[in-house]
């Protein structure tokens, strides 16, 4: 998903905080997201706490709750994919 604004002027001093609100939304955003395309697709699960943005601790709940592994010879790794499906799942 992208959303391009070229231009927006909003001169009016009253609309300058929620100006600074969207720019400081969209450089999160942007932040979060590069954040997600420098992690592998099948991560550890340090990696997958940090692409979640939670403690290890609490990623061990989610997978405790849930949230699939990959085991393969003693190798773990989480599937991105199987992360956002458990978070939308688990959605409130």
């Amino acid at each position: 998903m992208e959303l391009k604004i070229e231009s927006l002027e909003l001169a009016d001093p009253a609309f300058q905080p929620i100006v600074e609100k969207i720019a400081a939304a969209i450089q999160e955003a942007n932040q979060v997201s590069t954040k997600r395309q420098e992690l592998p697709r099948y991560m550890t699960k340090a990696q997958a706490s940090e692409y979640i943005g939670c403690s290890f601790n609490t990623f061990q709940k989610f997978v405790r709750a849930g949230l699939p592994l990959i085991t393969v010879d003693g190798i773990v790794r989480v599937d991105q994919k199987d992360v956002d499906d458990f978070l939308a799942k688990n959605k409130k």
